[in-house]
């Protein structure tokens, strides 16, 4: 077993004894290995979020990360985005159906505003973003060279201007 495996296993082990949660192990043991870590429609919820957050930077070799349809919202987004933001690697980041508000934008608009974020793919399908909330992030995408495809699919947005 390396060092770096215990690291966050041990993070996020005690996480979830500090938080009174049952650990879940494959949330974030990949038997083989994988640069995807796909953890769509566990509905962990926010408290689970959070405690993934802390060891989420630490995985080793990730490009995706698909945290779709699990109950979380601004309370854990917002260090979810923060600790991806942390991995150099981060390709494709899926929050589908999940509930992105104002914090959770704002680090967004924080992350592929950055001349380093090396995201392609970000995918937000009805994730109850507004046009509010869109217009956060979606203007940083004007520096934002890498992204590729941003799908904003089934949520509440209708990206006007006002010219």
């Amino acid at each position: 077993m390396s060092m770096l495996f215990i690291h966050y296993y041990v993070l996020y082990t005690i996480g979830c004894i500090r938080e009174n949660l049952f650990p879940m192990p494959n949330l974030i043991i990949r038997k083989r290995y994988s640069t995807t870590l796909n953890l769509n429609h566990y509905g962990f919820g926010d408290k689970m979020g959070c405690v993934l957050a802390e060891c989420l930077k630490d995985l080793p070799h990730i490009e995706a990360v698909n945290l779709a349809d699990n109950n979380l919202t601004d309370d854990s987004l917002k260090y979810l985005i923060q600790a991806i933001m942390c991995i150099p690697s981060l390709q494709d980041l899926n929050l589908s159906r999940n509930k992105i508000d104002g914090e959770s934008s704002d680090a967004l608009a924080e992350y592929v505003s950055d001349p380093n974020c090396p995201l392609i793919t970000l995918t937000l399908q009805s994730a109850d973003v507004d046009d509010g909330e869109a217009d956060r992030f979606i203007q940083c995408l004007i520096s934002n060279g890498k992204l590729l495809e941003l799908d904003l699919s089934s949520n509440f947005c209708l990206l006007y201007t006002s010219d």
